[in-house]
């Protein structure tokens, strides 16, 4: 018998763009979803989320208070509202929202703010994407897949919700879609942080100060200082609290403790102040 080789060769039109490079940087971890249609009663009061939240609105008028900024929504806007950000959702009994909503993870970190400059840009947590075919298309199919339920759903419903992004950022026409440069430019820098990382996770059920960690990797605090606010744009002790915050959302949810035992657990003073924290 006589076997043929056939080379495929690569179709050299097939080229990365900005978007795919840009999308390349992160992982998306999707949390939850869901579509509401003519329920007035589907609101939400005062909350704070530790993940983000993308919404479609598909008819009627939905009311979102982010912080203190109320936004008027109407089918083909979308708004985003990023982690720990207090917010609410309303709408009239006279007119209630249509919309999809996804709960969803971003990582690494140092990706966030890079990624909510893309979708809104200096337009506030709102903005109009307009209802197109092929981003209702998405939803529908992520909807379907969220009922079915069939096997290898998580790493589905994944790609679909980077499909959304992506079509999200397409029709926006995003111009902040640069790759990220950072570590690349500071590479010192960013093995302390990933180090740093390593050391907060590993001790996430104890007191963290600076010191321990500064100690740990050697350097000098004000270096570590340094690299946090380089490679992550925040300063250490502030990422270490969002860390805590994420954890402290998941012992909330996926456990019976306390909130004086999860601020015990957490190394936090007290649960005033771990409750204070968590409101902020």
């Amino acid at each position: 018998m006589v076997y043929i080789y056939t080379f495929i060769e690569v179709d050299k039109n097939i080229k990365n763009d900005s978007l795919s490079d840009f999308m390349n940087e992160m992982t998306f971890i999707p949390h939850a979803f869901g579509y509401q249609c003519n329920n007035p009663g589907a609101v939400c009061s005062d909350r704070i989320t530790g993940d983000f939240e993308l919404i479609c609105i598909v008819g009627g008028e939905s009311r979102i208070t982010i912080d203190s900024t109320l936004y008027i929504c109407s089918a083909g806007d979308a708004v985003l509202i990023p982690p720990f950000t207090m917010h609410k959702i309303q709408t009239p009994a006279s007119n209630p929202h249509e919309n999809y909503w996804i709960h969803f993870d971003l990582n690494p970190f140092h990706m966030q703010k890079n990624f909510i400059t893309a979708i809104l840009g200096d337009t506030g947590n709102k903005l109009h994407p307009g209802l197109t075919k092929e981003l209702l298309a998405l939803y529908q199919l992520l909807e379907n897949e969220y009922q079915c339920e069939r096997s290898g759903r998580m790493h589905f419903v994944s790609s679909i919700l980077v499909q959304i992004i992506i079509e999200v950022l397409r029709l926006k026409n995003s111009p902040s879609l640069t790759k990220n440069t950072i570590i690349s430019m500071h590479p010192s820098e960013a093995e302390i942080v990933r180090k740093s990382l390593d050391f907060i996770q590993d001790n996430l059920l104890s007191p963290i100060v600076l010191a321990n960690i500064a100690n740990y990797l050697h350097i000098s605090e004000s270096y570590l200082f340094k690299s946090f606010s380089v490679i992550m744009q925040m300063p250490p002790n502030q990422f270490i609290q969002f860390v805590k915050m994420k954890k402290a959302e998941q012992l909330l949810k996926s456990t019976h403790h306390s909130i004086k035992e999860i601020s015990e657990m957490l190394g936090f003073s007290s649960p005033y102040y771990f409750s204070n924290v968590y409101k902020k």
